[in-house]
């Protein structure tokens, strides 16, 4: 029997996936939407949901898709919300 194969994440996927997580959970927690709720109207597994939103492994598009048809918003508008939240990250905070 073969050992398990890991695959090390790209650490700049990582990151992205980690940011997406979030966005991702504050689209639910800003609705006050249980997991529970999402899952159910998704058809997802909830440790799949889980994983999307702690930015814990590889997602399908489909997923994420799910998600913003649920929150009712486009693929276009959350990538911009998050390149806009982007911006923010690594700049100094002015004096």
């Amino acid at each position: 029997m073969k050992p398990a194969k890991t695959t090390m994440m790209n650490p700049q996927h990582q990151e992205f996936l980690k940011k997406v997580g979030i966005s991702v959970k504050e689209l639910r927690t800003g609705k006050h939407i249980k997991i529970k709720e999402i899952v159910e109207g998704t058809h997802m597994h909830r440790n799949a949901y889980s994983q999307l939103e702690n930015g814990k492994t590889y997602f399908k598009i489909s997923s994420l898709l799910k998600v913003l048809d649920f929150h009712n918003m486009n693929y276009y508008d959350f990538l911009k919300k998050l390149d806009a939240e982007n911006k923010h990250v690594g700049t100094k905070k002015p004096k």
